[in-house]
């Protein structure tokens, strides 16, 4: 179940970059809308399996970083340039990276 999350997760932020580049590109074009849209979809299922964490967990302490692994992933579209970008990818990735070492402890 954890491992559905962060695989979640994992796929919203990489949709956000995508939804940063295309907007990048061209804000207006079909693609920057279709981007916005799948970003969409799958923060949708990303916040189902926060949903499930938040009801399976163990620990406050493991619901707050799978939140902040969410909430990291969220903001990645607002960066203004590609080093911001890269800057709150990487955040990202270890908010996500605290989760999976908190919950592989959950799970033992």
């Amino acid at each position: 179940m954890y491992s559905d999350f962060a695989g979640a997760v994992t796929e919203y932020r990489r949709s956000q970059y995508d939804r940063w580049h295309r907007r990048n590109e061209d804000p207006d074009s079909a693609a920057a809308g279709e981007a916005r849209q799948e970003s969409y979809r799958i923060k949708g299922v990303a916040q189902h399996e926060l949903f499930r964490v938040r009801l399976i967990a163990s620990s406050p302490e493991l619901v707050d970083a799978a939140r902040n692994a969410f909430d990291t992933a969220a903001r990645l579209h607002d960066a203004s340039t590609k080093h911001e970008l890269r800057d709150h990818g990487d955040d990202a990735k270890e908010a996500l990276h605290r989760f999976i070492g908190l919950a592989s402890r959950d799970v033992q």
